[in-house]
């Protein structure tokens, strides 16, 4: 509609330019051929007096003469400037329409011979009228516009934009509150008369549904899930314990020859002693030997100390280590009382074991009954690996660095190969002959010192077999 108009009004205005122009035309030819004489004879009087008749008109803006120099030689209104007047001069149409005035150019001329230009400035007011409506109509019709687009916009936001934002707000609830019980079709006012906003809400209600019922599925599952994962982790433990003490009784079962020439040994003499002592008891007193008999009856004494010592320490090996207090331990007391249970067995394989002591005190925070089965096992498996090696020995170090003390068991082995270096610590792995091994010695290991705050790997820089138990170092108590 606004096209149709402007296509209209500039008609309209080509129109009335066009008549005018005309009109500028034949009066501009007029005046030119009345003021020529007093233009020739340079009779200011007689231009003066041409202009104030035409200037009585009421019809021009202003008139200027000017002779070929650009020299007015008389004018009433504002004078035309040079640069306008060589403007003029240059173009071919002589007359040229402002906003709502017309400028025309005449040359003022007796046959072949210009003497000047005669400048008319008109202000049309056919034209300057038909401006003027055509801004006022079009003001009015640009107020009509923009109150049909305010009332358009209106009923496009009630039908469109306000069910789309509601349906948004309500999916950002869901969003930010995990709120699923939320239901669109609870205020229909708000969807308009817009049938699909109305289907698009049943479906978002429909999926809220269908996700609020999968979640409480889901929450269900998550609790019942968590019961099963705690009653899996009790049995893992469960077995785990198992485990320990299967590893346990295996290690002491290995122990058994070795424990049993611990014990036979001190039993040895204490029978030795017993029968030197049944040998001189009708002795009267002074054929008494009082200073030996006194020696054989303190080294029983020692002898039964030394085995209520293993007899302890079997004990102690034997009870459950999981439900002792983590205390902090001298390193050599914890080795020393493990060392009781596998010497013999050492000794049997004729393997040298050696046990380097530090020359300082040093103390780590653990459970010693746990740990004791650690080193335990881990000499049993240097014996299994080295027993047929032509010279076996093994050797257990401590060794002290600034924070942590490192236990290091080595033997002569040639280390584990790098294939299965990465497996050890797995259960039921070993490569040890069937029915000598579970493979659940190291695993258990590996998860006892790890649950003690330590760390248990293999040295693989060594050229020989080597394990290293690192736990962080006590200092206080070291010092």
């Amino acid at each position: 509609m606004g096209i149709v108009l402007i296509i209209f009004f500039s008609f309209q205005v080509g129109l009335i330019r066009s008549d005018y122009k005309t009109v500028i035309s034949n009066d501009g030819q007029i005046m030119t051929h009345s003021v020529l004489p007093a233009v020739i004879f340079s009779d200011q009087e007689e231009i003066k007096r041409q202009l104030k008749s035409i200037q009585k008109t009421n019809q021009y803006k202003s008139i200027s003469i000017i002779d070929l120099n650009g020299n007015t030689l008389g004018s009433f209104g504002k004078k035309i400037s040079i640069s306008e007047l060589n403007s003029l001069r240059k173009k071919d149409d002589k007359m040229r329409f402002g906003s709502f005035s017309l400028t025309g150019l005449f040359e003022i001329k007796d046959d072949d011979k210009s003497y000047g230009y005669l400048v008319i400035k008109s202000v049309p007011q056919r034209l300057k009228e038909f401006y003027i409506a055509q801004i006022i109509l079009c003001l009015f019709i640009g107020c009509i516009s923009l109150a049909m687009v305010w009332m358009f916009t209106r009923r496009v936001r009630a039908l469109i934009s306000d069910p789309i934002y509601y349906i948004l707000d309500a999916m950002e609830v869901v969003k930010e509150y995990d709120d699923y019980k939320i239901r669109t079709m609870d205020h229909p006012e708000k969807l308009s008369d817009v049938a699909e906003f109305h289907n698009l809400a049943r479906v978002f209600d429909n999926l809220l549904f269908t996700v609020d019922a999968k979640n409480k599925e889901i929450q269900d599952y998550a609790h019942n899930l968590e019961q099963k994962v705690e009653e899996k982790t009790d049995e893992i433990k469960q077995l785990e314990a198992s485990n320990i003490e299967a590893s346990k009784l295996s290690a002491l079962g290995e122990m058994a020859a070795g424990i049993a020439h611990e014990i036979n040994n001190p039993l040895q003499i204490i029978a030795g002693n017993n029968w030197f002592l049944r040998k001189n008891i009708n002795k009267s007193y002074e054929e008494l030997d009082k200073e030996k008999i006194l020696n054989k009856i303190q080294n029983i004494d020692d002898t039964v100390k030394r085995i209520s010592e293993i007899i302890k320490g079997l004990k102690s090996f034997s009870r459950d280590g999981l439900v002792d207090d983590v205390n902090v331990y001298d390193i050599d007391e914890i080795i020393e009382s493990t060392l009781v249970f596998c010497r013999g067995r050492f000794a049997e394989k004729s393997i040298r074991l050696d046990f380097i002591k530090p020359e300082a005190k040093f103390y780590i925070e653990c459970q010693k009954t746990l740990m004791g089965q650690v080193i335990l096992n881990l000499l049993n498996n240097s014996i299994d690996a080295i027993e047929k090696d032509e010279k076996p020995w093994t050797k257990i170090e401590v060794r002290a660095l600034s924070d942590v003390v490192d236990i290091v068991i080595t033997d002569s082995g040639s280390g584990i190969p790098n294939e299965v270096v990465d497996k050890v610590m797995q259960p039921f792995f070993t490569t040890k002959e069937m029915g000598k091994g579970t493979g659940l010695g190291l695993s258990i290991s590996h998860g006892i010192i790890e649950q003690l705050g330590g760390e248990l790997f293999i040295d693989e820089k060594c050229k020989n077999t080597r394990f290293i138990i690192r736990f962080p170092r006590v200092i206080a108590l070291a010092a």
